[in-house]
């Protein structure tokens, strides 16, 4: 073979073998830099949607308000706390928008959200930084927080009373925080003073625009024989017993936050219901009747009470809130001990459960103040007479007699 033809099929073979080498390294090359493909969970995506949306709208509906943090306790187990944090953050930018674009799409108009003292904080510091519509942050802090919170200790798969006390704990410090901040803005009794004057405007408005409806139907009301001027005084009365019995009485002694305890408990057996007890979490297995509580809290019961008292004498309005505040946290941990020795004695006797929850709701609303009581009572008399001990021994020594 000739040289020259020696030399052309040599160059064609070190051609073939560089840009063989070649291609390897580029391919190579190419899986480093190209973006993988990315796999979307539709029917995820479309559940943290419909749950975002809900958010939004349970908060807008101002009645169901106080739920508006069940979707990101669902959210937060499901997926994990920043995916909640995610869909807060989308939830909070579409109410922004509809209270900027003021789209009154429900049947309440939001601001009386601003009756709640702890809602008007917000309003109130929002005005001392010079920021409008700030009270719709409430809604980050008051629910999405603490809901987030409350997901992710159930996630952790933290017992109830640890997911209770982990969500109050924050809820309470945050408003602490933002009661400290009005105060810094522009002193607390200012605030007092303004949110007064809000809820007296607020409630004198709504009470005249009801008047005016009802004189629509003054004609319609006295051929059925019912008096508008009855109608008219009683819609008085409940107005002046809702602002100074609730708003301004129970409300901030200790109402508030009782009412927070006992919507986080429902809200809990909301979720319970959302996984139809397809998830086995220690918090979604919660009976009354192992409710345990350690005696030293006592000394916290005792010191709140006594705080309580020396308000009394110091009128301070500060210290009121706190230590009737940190009295009914006090009082209701030693109410659910009360009502789980209740709950053993009523199971002893084997009293059917649909009469136990009968004659509970029936004592609750139509002697809340004497059954609240007693059943505080009961837990605490318990530290010292061992009321529960007793009762599951007796039912130890029936358990071996039938043995």
């Amino acid at each position: 073979m000739e040289p020259r033809f020696i030399g052309v099929k040599y160059i064609i073979e070190l051609v073939k073998r560089e840009s063989g080498a070649l291609a390897g390294k580029l391919i190579q090359f190419g899986e480093r830099v190209s973006v993988p493909e990315i796999r979307i969970d539709w029917r995820s995506l479309a559940e943290n949607l419909l749950l975002v949306l809900l958010s939004v709208i349970l908060y807008t509906s101002v009645i169901f308000t106080p739920f508006s943090f069940v979707p990101f306790i669902i959210i937060s187990i499901k997926r994990g706390w920043k995916t909640a944090a995610v869909s807060l953050a989308s939830a909070s930018a579409i109410l922004l928008i509809l209270i900027i674009k003021n789209l009154d799409i429900f049947p309440f108009n939001i601001s009386f959200l601003l009756l709640s003292p702890l809602h008007y904080a917000f309003e109130f510091v929002g005005k001392g930084l010079g920021l409008e519509n700030a009270h719709f942050l409430d809604f980050i802090f008051l629910f999405g927080i603490p809901g987030i919170v409350a997901g992710h200790l159930i996630r952790r798969n933290y017992k109830l009373k640890y997911v209770m006390l982990g969500s109050i704990f924050v809820y309470t410090g945050i408003v602490l925080v933002v009661l400290l901040a009005s105060g810094f803005m522009g002193g607390f009794k200012n605030y007092v003073e303004d949110y007064r004057s809000y809820v007296n405007s607020r409630t004198h408005l709504t009470l005249y625009e009801n008047l005016d409806r009802l004189e629509k139907y003054r004609g319609f009301l006295e051929s059925k024989g019912i008096s508008p001027q009855a109608i008219e005084k009683q819609l008085k009365l409940f107005t002046d017993l809702y602002k100074n019995g609730v708003i301004f009485g129970i409300g901030p002694r200790g109402g508030y936050l009782l009412l927070q305890i006992l919507i986080l408990f429902i809200s809990i057996l909301i979720v319970k219901l959302y996984f139809k007890r397809k998830l086995t979490k220690a918090a979604l297995t919660f009976d009354v009747k192992n409710y345990q509580i350690s005696d030293d809290w006592v000394w916290g019961l005792i010191f709140s009470w006594a705080l309580v008292y020396l308000n009394l004498h110091l009128k301070n309005v500060f210290l009121g809130m706190v230590s009737w505040n940190a009295a009914a946290i006090f009082s209701f941990m030693y109410f659910l001990k009360g009502l789980s020795i209740i709950k053993l004695i009523t199971d002893r006797l084997k009293i059917p459960q649909i009469l136990q929850y009968l004659g509970l709701l029936f004592l609750l609303f139509y002697s809340f103040i004497i059954f609240s009581a007693v059943v505080t009572g009961i837990g605490v008399a318990d530290i010292w007479l061992r009321i529960q001990d007793k009762i599951d021994g007796k039912s130890n020594v029936d358990l071996q007699k039938q043995q």
